[in-house]
C-alpha cells in the first residue's frame, strides 16, 4: 500500500475520515500534491520539513493558535504550548 492508497482508506472508513490528514512526501511534484488532495488529504508538505513548518501546519489545520516566539524545539513535541 502507498500514501496515496492509505490516505484513501482513512477517508473511507467511517471511525477515519474527519481525521485532517497532512501528508508529507519527497516529491514536490504537481501529480504527487494532486494526488494527495484528491485522496483527502487537508495540505501536503514536502520532505525535508523542519519541525517547526510541521508544528505551524498541524496548526493551522487544527485552526490552533500560533505560539508567539518559535522558540521551543521538537523534543518539546510531547508538551506543545497552548
Amino acid at each position: 500500500m502507498n500514501g496515496v492508497q492509505f490516505w484513501r482508506s482513512l477517508k473511507q472508513q467511517q471511525r477515519t475520515q474527519q481525521i485532517p490528514v497532512i501528508a508529507m512526501t519527497g516529491s514536490a511534484s504537481e501529480s504527487e500534491v494532486e494526488a494527495a488532495k484528491n485522496a483527502g488529504c487537508v495540505s501536503v508538505l514536502t520532505e525535508p520539513c523542519s519541525p517547526e513548518a510541521l508544528l505551524a501546519e498541524i496548526r493551522r489545520v487544527l485552526a490552533l493558535p500560533q505560539p508567539r516566539a518559535a522558540s521551543w524545539t521538537a523534543s518539546a513535541v510531547g508538551s506543545l504550548p497552548s
